[in-house]
């Protein structure tokens, strides 16, 4: 059995400086009463010895002292990021992803207070002192369209336990994201098992121009047509990003899928406009169902979105239980799995 390490605690550094517990707990405080001397000893002695404080101890600790402020915080942060981002909320799947992380922060008694900002980031040091203010110590980053500059990253990695929704590129933190390749394989298997045989998927073929969520299921489609029949395999719409109706009816004519996977809700109305009969004509899938638009039993996956945002919360509860802040050494990567949901497109 591994050795267990011990956590300092404020005994620790009384004992190693001299002082009494309730001295170095305002110190660390910074409670006006003590001296800037003092203060600073105790802050370097707490570095050096590796103290960290237990966000639950804290949470209470604030409720015990000042109830009325600590039930304005003991909470977590929501960076809702860019007036883009913010905007993407209206989206009903985002709805839903959010609304799962509110609900999973009430069930583990936490307040998730949300955090917009302006294009510039210009209001971040007075967010940064509000989360200071209030006791916040974990951060949920809601990262859907527009990643938040490098630099606004960077002033939560020495502080915060820090958990990115969505984003699966390049990152310094842990993420929680939808599973997008496993998603891609449920449609194509589903589709296949109900008779299609050259199945479609209506996205532009410029790679470098999707978002990553729509660059990873396009990735996974053209993997799967590469093992097929070359009578079977259909490319792309085109080099056009995004493409337009016009540009996916003459992709339509001339390729003629019997089935197709959408990663767009609104690509179905464009099929009917067309005079695509469904699932007559061709049998219609959607990744997002729960996003569809005025589509009554859409067939397809649910990307589970309420899961997604539950789950982000649960791993950054995980974090500040352990007491793990800053910049991971070995980010994990949490991806929710889809589950398909038989509607009357298919």
């Amino acid at each position: 059995m591994g050795k267990i390490r011990h956590r300092t605690s404020l005994q620790d550094i009384a004992d190693h400086l001299g002082l009494h517990v309730s001295s170095v707990s305002l110190a660390l405080r910074q409670d006006p009463r003590m001296r800037s001397e003092t203060i600073a000893q105790v802050q370097a002695a707490a570095v050096e010895l590796g103290y960290r404080a237990n966000p639950y101890v804290s949470a209470w600790m604030r409720h015990v002292r000042d109830p009325e402020r600590a039930q304005d915080g003991a909470g977590l942060a929501l960076i809702l990021g860019s007036p883009t981002n913010q905007r993407a909320i209206e989206a009903k799947y985002y709805q839903s992803l959010l609304l799962g992380a509110r609900k999973e922060a009430l069930r583990l008694g936490f307040n998730l207070v949300d955090y917009g900002f302006d294009d510039t980031f210009s209001n971040l040091d007075k967010a940064l002192r509000s989360m200071t203010y209030r006791g916040i110590r974990g951060v949920l980053i809601y990262d859907p369209t527009v990643s938040i500059p490098g630099e606004v990253l960077a002033r939560f990695e020495e502080h915060f336990a820090t958990v990115v929704m969505l984003r699966t590129g390049t990152n310094r933190f842990h993420s929680v994201a939808s599973d997008a390749v496993g998603n891609m394989e449920m449609a194509l298997a589903r589709l296949g098992a109900l008779g299609c045989r050259r199945i479609g998927l209506p996205s532009s073929g410029r790679l470098d121009a999707l978002s990553s969520f729509n660059r990873r299921n396009a990735s996974t489609y053209l993997l799967a047509q590469a093992m097929l029949p070359a009578e079977d395999r259909l490319p792309l719409v085109d080099d056009v990003h995004p493409p337009s109706k016009d540009s996916i009816c003459v992709w339509l004519k001339k390729y003629r899928p019997d089935g197709i996977i959408s990663l767009n809700p609104w690509l179905h109305s464009w099929l009917v406009d067309f005079g695509v009969r469904i699932p007559e004509d061709l049998r219609y899938a959607l990744i997002g169902t729960e996003g569809h638009m005025g589509v009554a039993g859409v067939t397809g996956v649910d990307t589970r979105g309420e899961d997604m945002g539950r789950a982000s919360v649960f791993k950054l509860a995980s974090l500040l239980s352990g007491n793990f802040f800053g910049v991971p050494d070995c980010p994990q990567l949490t991806l929710i799995s889809g589950r398909w949901v038989d509607g009357e497109t298919a």
